[in-house]
């Protein structure tokens, strides 16, 4: 998946950028899974769009490239800055992609969203 981090960021040139994004995409996949229960299940069922997951989590580890430290504000005179403080609640996904992996919840409904 660093292909699909590259296609969102941009080509990775340093082993340091390529560690730090393959350690990036493991924790943001870790987070998911653990934010949108059963998401894997979900996954094999093509319940959840594979295409979906991948544009969230490459573009959480696209957005940790570009911002490590993930700074909100910086000043330029007397050098402040203000770390960001987490998106949603969560370490890495904001609360719109955490929607976008748990879904459409429908009290009683035991279906399945996939199309046929």
């Amino acid at each position: 998946m660093i292909s699909d981090v590259e296609r969102r960021f941009r080509p990775l040139t340093t082993d340091v950028e390529k560690s730090n994004a393959a350690a990036w995409l493991e924790d943001v996949w870790v987070e998911a899974g653990a934010r949108a229960p059963g998401l894997e299940a979900r996954l094999a069922a093509g319940v959840i769009s594979s295409a979906l997951v991948v544009r969230v989590v490459a573009g959480a580890t696209a957005r940790l490239l570009r911002n490590p430290e993930r700074l909100r504000e910086w000043s330029g005179d007397d050098v402040q800055f203000s770390p960001e403080t987490a998106p949603g609640g969560g370490m890495h996904l904001t609360a719109d992609e955490v929607d976008l992996l748990v879904g459409p919840v429908v009290e009683g409904f035991t279906g399945s969203w996939a199309y046929s």
